[in-house]
């Protein structure tokens, strides 16, 4: 049975990747959260060292609160699959003090929910339009949205208890970049053309 801890390792890969615009880019970043407290390690060219950083997390219980602390327009879903609603709407932004508020570094997530059924969608500054480049046998390729190109893929990376990583099968991802945003949904539940309804129906709110 799907619960919570499904729905915060969803998020804790997009908040990994909000961290890439405020540590070097020869470090390399690992999918590691302590999912109490929200801390994250950065791993970069000596791994006896990591670095971790916190990322501040507030939650919301709607569009138009959350659009009143983002610093990018926020898009709302437009057309969601029958029987799902919103479950979690949350305002991320790296807590590092030596930033100041008004740098544009900050992305929202919101998860639907249907049963056990769930999917994210992720919008603001990450690598959204990057999903993760998998192994030979893994199910990729694009797709056209309404006035964007997406890429999409099926698994990550994520690491072994024992050390190295692993390509996991899920979720399916759907990411893209417009107007210098990144956007992404992902769903371990939804196929590729409920991800793609979903990504066409985002507008303004």
């Amino acid at each position: 049975m799907k619960d919570a801890r499904g729905i915060q390792w969803i998020v804790a890969c997009v908040l990994v990747a909000v961290l890439v615009i405020v540590v070097p880019p020869h470090n390399a970043l690992v999918a590691h959260s302590d999912e109490e407290f929200g801390m994250y390690g950065i791993v970069g060219a000596e791994p006896a060292t990591p670095q971790v950083i916190m990322a501040r997390q507030t939650d919301f219980t709607s569009f138009e609160e959350v659009r009143k602390v983002a610093t990018f327009p926020v898009l709302a879903p437009g057309r969601i699959p029958k029987g799902f609603s919103l479950i979690s709407l949350q305002h991320v932004r790296p807590d590092l003090p030596e930033i100041p508020a008004s740098v544009h570094n900050d992305t929202v997530a919101a998860t639907y929910g249907s049963g056990d059924d769930r999917f994210t969608i992720m919008q603001g500054y990450f690598s959204g339009g990057d999903v993760p480049a998998g192994p030979g046998e893994a199910a990729a390729g694009e797709i056209d949205l309404i006035g964007a190109r997406a890429k999409w893929v099926r698994g990550t990376w994520a690491e072994r208890p024992t050390g190295g990583r692993e390509w996991r099968n899920e979720p399916l991802q759907v990411g893209w970049y417009k107007n210098g945003l990144g956007y992404a949904i992902l769903s371990r539940d939804l196929n590729l053309e409920q991800l793609v309804e979903i990504a066409n129906g985002l507008e303004p709110i």
